[in-house]
């Protein structure tokens, strides 16, 4: 990371954790369950290219994340999480680290970006009210790329409880993206996104999500998969997915 990167990276975190920190109320009593959260395949696996206003209990560990962090602005056919493990702090609190792949569009071959994330839940889900968090991460990579996301994150879960066969929870935000780097230049933009989740039975679990392209980006970007959960908390996740500039199929191991 050269000294140029580092102002705005670490700028966009402390931003980011300083306003989640406005919100979290310190005598406020420890995060409780979710209604939807109980069902286990709901928190299994979120959205493939966005936020879900769950976050991981307190002290609870996974090697994957639910922020679903991306280098914005960089072109590339896809992205794939590598590494993304989070840990919960409590009070609806959680933090992340992560290593991102990006192959590129063009020459370059696969870039990596490494980065980090905090997300704070500040509404726990309960008879009409979604569970509600915001929260940002920070990414850099090579030539100087470097950027990140600020969000608004909300889930409700619309038919099903956590004892019943069926599922559905519906996911809404808004995201605010920005991006500086020798080969892109910089360019920020605000757009909003929808998901489903819908756990079937104790191993089956669908997801999709979907938002407008943003101004650097070719396309809307969406996503449609499935994830069969062969034990515990692995799964195999299959489907088809556009980051914004292409479609592709992809078949690929959750943890």
């Amino acid at each position: 990371m050269t000294f140029r990167m580092k102002p705005l990276l670490l700028t966009l975190l402390l931003i980011g954790a300083t306003a989640t920190a406005v919100l979290a109320d310190d005598a406020a009593p420890e995060q409780t369950e979710d209604a939807s959260t109980r069902h286990l395949p709901s928190r299994f696996r979120g959205l493939e290219f966005h936020p879900v206003g769950w976050t991981v209990r307190d002290h609870r560990f996974r090697l994957t994340n639910l922020i679903r962090m991306q280098p914005p602005g960089f072109r590339a056919d896809e992205f794939d999480q590598w590494l993304a493990p989070t840990l919960g702090l409590g009070r609806g609190w959680e933090a992340t680290v992560g290593v991102t792949g990006a192959e590129r569009i063009g020459s370059g071959g696969e870039a990596l970006f490494y980065g980090a994330g905090v997300q704070k839940q500040f509404v726990t889900e309960q008879r009409g009210l979604p569970a509600v968090s915001i929260g940002a991460y920070g990414m850099a990579g090579p030539h100087d790329q470097q950027g990140g996301r600020f969000y608004l994150a909300a889930t409700k879960r619309i038919a099903g409880g956590p004892d019943d066969y069926f599922a559905l929870d519906l996911h809404g935000g808004v995201k605010y993206e920005l991006y500086d780097g020798d080969d892109y230049g910089s360019g920020s933009g605000v757009r909003p996104f929808v998901g489903l989740t819908a756990p079937v039975g104790p191993r089956l679990f669908l997801s999709a999500d979907f938002s407008p392209s943003q101004a650097w980006q070719r396309t809307k970007m969406y996503s449609a998969g499935a994830t069969y959960r062969v034990y515990k908390r692995v799964g195999i996740t299959g489907g088809i997915r556009n980051n914004g500039f292409k479609t592709h199929p992809f078949i690929s191991l959750s943890l």
